[in-house]
């Protein structure tokens, strides 16, 4: 498949700025696939503005599907979707193209492994992980919490794969009969130690 002919893929973050995780991920997508990642600016210091912001990442992620002529779209952020729960319905309405959320594949992924109790592992703070896990009960998914702080925000950049590591290596041994580990969040980016945790 020709880069003219690749399925051209949106992937909106209400983030301002491209992250370094980002550059993680577009090494993962295959030949035949595009992905533009936009940031889409929704929030300055704290995710709870995210509550916010749900007709602005409408009218923005619409205007870019149009222009763009993306074929479908990722919603990044779980705190997007929890403070939003209608936007994915309003996004797929106004949009007409196929919409996935952070929370809805990952959602998917752990029912593929029949997971019922997962890890989950983010730099989110005891309010937001308190949403996530809400979600995930809907679901029928158990969500663990590690006792221990993981940096919030901007702080959890800084982790290198092996700190990473070693925080889910710690969660892990403090948790009890969980089925899989989730990380939510790319801020705590996984990618360069999953293989080693697996």
């Amino acid at each position: 498949m020709t880069a003219s002919h690749a399925v051209h893929i949106g992937f909106v973050s209400p983030n301002a700025k491209w992250g370094a995780h980002y550059d993680d991920l577009l090494a993962l997508v295959p030949d035949g696939v595009q992905v533009d990642i936009q940031p889409l600016g929704l929030y300055r210091t704290s995710l709870n503005e995210l509550s916010e912001a749900g007709g602005d990442h409408l009218a923005k992620t619409t205007q870019l599907v149009a222009e763009r002529g993306w074929a479908g779209v990722a919603v990044t952020g779980a705190p997007m979707q929890v403070q939003n729960k209608d936007l994915p319905e309003r996004l797929r309405a106004a949009t007409g193209v196929p919409v996935t959320t952070a929370l809805e594949s990952s959602t998917a992924a752990l029912r593929a492994l029949s997971a019922e109790r997962a890890l989950v592992m983010t730099p989110f703070d005891a309010s937001m992980n308190a949403l996530v896990g809400e979600y995930l009960k809907g679901a029928g998914i158990d969500a663990v919490f590690p006792e221990t702080a993981l940096g919030t925000g901007p702080g959890a950049l800084a982790l290198s794969a092996d700190e990473v590591y070693e925080l889910a290596k710690g969660a892990l041994m403090a948790a009890s009969d969980v089925e899989a580990i989730y990380f939510q969040g790319a801020r705590l980016n996984p990618l360069g130690c999953l293989e080693r945790m697996e």
